[in-house]
């Protein structure tokens, strides 16, 4: 049983994760349109919180989330496979 929920729980933080990986996505296509930023344009987290998100987004099992530049996904530093928090 014990298995079983590690995995469950992994499986939980890594939905989170990838949860909070598009609402930072979200928020920089937002900020994008807005300002008319190109692909490449630097963005960071002042750049998008608090005025496209309302705190900053964490990742559940304690990986560190970076922004990046617009057209590129953001990350998450989590990657212990199977469990890697990245954007489809």
């Amino acid at each position: 049983a014990v298995p079983q929920f590690l995995r469950a729980r992994e499986l939980s933080r890594q939905r989170t994760c990838i949860s909070n990986l598009r609402k930072i996505e979200d928020a920089k296509e937002m900020r994008a349109m807005e300002l008319r930023l190109s692909n490449g344009d630097p963005c960071t987290m002042a750049d998008i919180v608090p005025t496209y998100l309302r705190n900053a987004p964490t990742c559940s099992a304690g990986g560190a989330l970076t922004s990046m530049n617009h057209g590129v996904n953001p990350t998450c530093t989590y990657n212990i496979a199977p469990f890697a928090h990245v954007l489809p």
